[in-house]
């Protein structure tokens, strides 16, 4: 019985650590804003949410839809930034950020609205109930 408590007791204290520690504590002002269900964000599920059209058609939609500063192009400046989003329940993103920057803040804010710009995703649900998964994608400004 001891041993029992003892593990429970190690699993309530450390899953806050734990949760931290894998990047999936997000911005609860703006998700108390907009949602109400327990905040759990997954990182790993069964079925990973889909983009409309699948993974080429996020890619081709990246590509049409970046807009490379032309300042930024005429100096030969270029970057990958790689984006993290959280997919809600319904499908919308939030909670964008880079989780690695270009090195350029006017090409890091350029991926953050790209990101932001996405149509609704199809969701996932694990076990029959619909939940939260956060995504990572590289975005690239590169001159051709």
């Amino acid at each position: 019985m001891k041993k029992h408590c003892l593990i429970l007791f190690f699993i309530i204290c450390a899953a806050p650590l734990i949760a931290q520690v894998s990047g999936l504590s997000i911005d609860k002002s703006a998700y108390r804003e907009n949602y109400q269900d327990d905040g759990q964000v997954f990182t790993m599920v069964e079925q990973m949410p889909e983009f409309p059209g699948g993974q080429e058609a996020l890619f081709r939609y990246i590509k049409e839809n970046l807009h490379y500063p032309p300042t930024l192009k005429e100096e030969g400046i270029q970057g990958r930034a790689i984006c993290s989003f959280v997919i809600n329940t319904d499908g919308s993103i939030c909670c964008a950020e880079t989780a690695k920057s270009t090195g350029n803040a006017l090409l890091d804010r350029e991926a953050i609205l790209l990101i932001k710009s996405m149509p609704a995703w199809t969701p996932d649900s694990q076990n029959g109930k619909p939940i939260r998964v956060k995504y990572t994608v590289p975005i690239v400004f590169k001159i051709q």
